[in-house]
C-alpha cells in the first residue's frame, strides 16, 4: 500500500473533500489496510437497486397468484 497517497487522501478528505475517484481510491486503500474485500459505493448501489427489483417483482407475482 502506498502510505503517502493513504495519507494524503485521508486529510483531504476532512479539508477539501474527495472527489469521487479520490474517495473510491480511498476505500481501496482502507480495504487493502484491514485485509478486506472492497466494493465501490456505485457496485453496492447496483447491487441493491437488481436486489430491489427482484423483491418488487416476487411481490407482484405473488399477490397476482
Amino acid at each position: 500500500m502506498d502510505q503517502a497517497r493513504f495519507d494524503e487522501l485521508n486529510r483531504k478528505r476532512y479539508l477539501d473533500g474527495l472527489t469521487d475517484e479520490e474517495a473510491d481510491e480511498l476505500g481501496r486503500l482502507m480495504a487493502e489496510r484491514e485485509g478486506k474485500p472492497y466494493q465501490s459505493a456505485e457496485e453496492y448501489h447496483q447491487e441493491h437497486d437488481v436486489q430491489d427489483e427482484a423483491d418488487a417483482l416476487r411481490r407482484q407475482l405473488h399477490h397476482a397468484g
